[in-house]
């Protein structure tokens, strides 16, 4: 009887210890090809940490800058990554968005930009 749960116990161990890498998102609530994909392949996940990291910097850098920052973000959530149908292709694209999240000067939108104040000389 024992020895039947121990390898019960054993077997049911090994099934919980599937690798479910970390993400800036629950794993256990993941939904759709995107979401699962990162919580089992290691480089998505590393690449999804990092951008969350990058992510949280751009906005503590430009504070003034937050708002267009994360309308940033959920575009490129919505109209980017979400599309993405390949492994390889979400690499790139976690990589590109890093890349752009990363520049000293966060870009400022288009919008945003035409409602700056035009100084004039004097």
């Amino acid at each position: 009887m024992v020895k039947q749960f121990t390898s019960g116990l054993i077997i049911s161990t090994f099934f919980l210890a599937v690798p479910g890498y970390a993400a800036s998102f629950d794993c256990n609530k993941a939904k759709g090809y995107v979401e699962t994909s990162i919580c089992t392949n290691p480089v998505l996940s590393k690449l999804d940490d990092t951008l969350l990291s990058v992510y949280a910097k751009a906005q503590a850098a430009a504070p003034d800058q937050e708002i267009n920052i994360r309308n940033e973000q959920r575009e490129w959530l919505k109209n980017s990554r979400n599309t993405l149908t390949s492994e390889d292709a979400l690499i790139l694209s976690y990589e590109s968005r890093i890349a752009q999240l990363s520049k000293a000067n966060v870009s400022i939108p288009a919008s945003a930009a035409s409602e700056a104040p035009v100084s004039t000389p004097d």
